[in-house]
C-alpha cells in the first residue's frame, strides 16, 4: 500500500482507538467537550480520504482539500459561532465522509474492482453512522430512545464497526 492511504488509515484507526480509550477513562461526558468533536471528525474524514486515495487516486488532492475545509469549518464554527451553524457544518462534513465510506466500498466490491469482502467496510460505515445518529438523537434531547439504551448500544456499535472495517480492509 502506498504512503498516503496508509497514513490516512493510521490516522483514522489511531483516533478511533484514542476515542475509545477516552470513553473508557472519562465516560460519555467526554463527548460534551468541543475538542472531542473536532478530533473525532478525523475518523470519517481520514477513513474516507484513505479509500478515495487508494481506489480513486485522481481525486486525492481534491478530496483532501474538501476534507481540510470540512475539518477547519468544524473547528471555526465551534470557536466563533453559536446556534445551528456548527451542527449543520458538522452534519454536512460527516455526511459527505460517511457516504464515501458507505457507498464506495459497496460499489467497488459489487463492480469487481475489489474482493467481495471489501463491502464489509461499507457496512461498517453504516453501523458507525447509526452510532453517530443515536448520539445526535440523544444530544438533541429526543426522548423516544432512553439514554441508558444509547449508552449500552454505543460501545457495541463501535466494536462491530471496527471489526467490519478490519475484516473488510483485510481483503
Amino acid at each position: 500500500m502506498d504512503f498516503w492511504p496508509m497514513l490516512y488509515f493510521t490516522i483514522a484507526f489511531g483516533v478511533l482507538i484514542l476515542s475509545c480509550l477516552l470513553l473508557i477513562l472519562f465516560g460519555f461526558d467526554i463527548l460534551k467537550n468541543t475538542a472531542v468533536v473536532v478530533v473525532a471528525a478525523l475518523i470519517p474524514l481520514s477513513m474516507s480520504l484513505a479509500i478515495i486515495t487508494l481506489y480513486l487516486p485522481q481525486y486525492h488532492y481534491a478530496y483532501l482539500t474538501l476534507a481540510l475545509i470540512g475539518l477547519s469549518g468544524i473547528q471555526l464554527t465551534r470557536m466563533f459561532s453559536s446556534g445551528k451553524l456548527p451542527i449543520i457544518w458538522l452534519a454536512i462534513t460527516h455526511g459527505i465522509a460517511g457516504l464515501v465510506i458507505f457507498i464506495l466500498p459497496l460499489w467497488l466490491s459489487l463492480s469487481g474492482v475489489t474482493a467481495p469482502s471489501f463491502a464489509l467496510v461499507g457496512i461498517g460505515g453504516a453501523v458507525v453512522g447509526l452510532a453517530g445518529l443515536l448520539l445526535a438523537v440523544l444530544k438533541a434531547g429526543a426522548d423516544f430512545i432512553p439514554e441508558e439504551k444509547v449508552i449500552q448500544l454505543f460501545p457495541l456499535l463501535l466494536l462491530l464497526s471496527t471489526a467490519l472495517f478490519v475484516f473488510g480492509l483485510n481483503s
